[in-house]
Parts: structure tokens; sequence; C-alpha cells
């Protein structure tokens, strides 16, 4: 059975991280995981797109909120506030932590040091795994390389398609907090040139 994985909206919001974690799950037909949203999750990922993209036209800020909605797997309606949940410090972590659990979702992940920080007992305590990015990606890595390259090819042929002629994922997953995949990434770069 797929894992279930719930986003934090700072993963959706950078560029790099949402193409990489909704391309993944695109190019294996959902059969390792799926990606589930909520409507807070999805509107924190929006104002965050706006704040840092201030001269974006309304078509195109909905251009890539229906995008993101319509690759999801589904969305998380009924979930508490989770005031409850009083491990998580950051009380506006705490809706994420309740749709997980409403949900049940296998993992969630965040780059959120109110989640990633969080001590080993508390994490071992909640009923899904927590997962930074880099982790996440690794671990899929791990579990199916051939699926990270065929997603790799899938992004040289997009952004070669229009015209971008260097093309440094390792550098951009870096940049958004990935050290280990983007090495991963920057090996199978070298891997894909050396086999064109």
């Amino acid at each position: 059975m797929p894992t279930r994985v719930l986003s934090d909206a700072n993963v959706l919001h950078a560029r790099t991280l949402r193409d990489w974690l909704l391309l993944l799950k695109d190019t294996g037909n959902a059969s390792m995981f799926h990606v589930f949203y909520t409507e807070d999750i999805l509107a924190e990922t929006i104002q965050s797109i706006r704040r840092r993209n201030p001269g974006l036209a309304g078509t195109e800020i909905t251009k890539i909120r229906d995008a993101i909605a319509g690759t999801m797997d589904g969305r998380i309606e009924d979930y508490p506030s989770g005031q409850d949940a009083v491990a998580l410090t950051d009380a506006f972590d705490r809706h994420i932590h309740a749709a997980a659990v409403a949900g049940s979702m296998d993992c969630v992940v965040s780059l959120d040091r109110g989640f990633t920080d969080l001590p080993t007992p508390v994490r071992d305590a909640l009923d899904y795994e927590i997962y930074t990015p880099d982790e996440f990606f690794v671990l899929i890595d791990d579990s199916s390389p051939r699926l990270i390259r065929a997603t790799l090819r899938r992004q040289i042929r997009y952004f070669s398609g229009r015209g971008r002629t260097h093309l440094d994922f390792a550098g951009a997953l870096d940049k958004s907090g990935c050290p280990a995949f983007a090495e991963r990434i920057a090996k199978r770069c070298r891997e894909i040139a050396f086999d064109s």
C-alpha cells in the first residue's frame, strides 16, 4: 500500500521541492506514495508564493494553486484545531498535526523545526513519521532509484524543451535545504550525461 504523505506549506511553496515531490508521485503513478493537502496548507502555500512573487498576475496564482491541488491525491477536510498538541510549541503547526492524525497519514514532510526538532520520545509517540524533504527524497532514492532517474529525465526534458541549457538540479536542491539528495542528483546527472 502506498505511503500517505501530508506536505507542509514550507515544502510546497518552494518550486524546487514542490516539483520534486509532485513529479516523483506522478512519475511513479502514485504507486509509492500519495500526497494529501488541506485548504489551510494550500492557503499558506499560495500566500508565501505571492509574497515572494508580488508581480504575478491573478491568473498565474490561480494556475499554480489549481496545479498543486490537481496533482494531489486528496484533501483532508475534517480535522480539529489541533490545539491539544502541546508538544508542538508553534500554535500554527498544530493544524498540520491534527490533519495528519485525522487523515491517517503515514508521514509529514516539513522543514519546520517545530516538527523536525521534536525530541525522539515525542516523535515516537506520534501516529506518523516526520521527515525533512531531504530525508524523504533520500528514502525514495534508497527504495526506487529507477523512479529518481525517470523523474530527473522528465525534468531535463521539460526544461530543455523550454530552451534551458544550463540545468543545475543539484544546486537548486542544495539551496532548498536538500544537501544529501543534491549529492545523489549530481551523481545521477553525471550518469545520464555519460549514457547520452
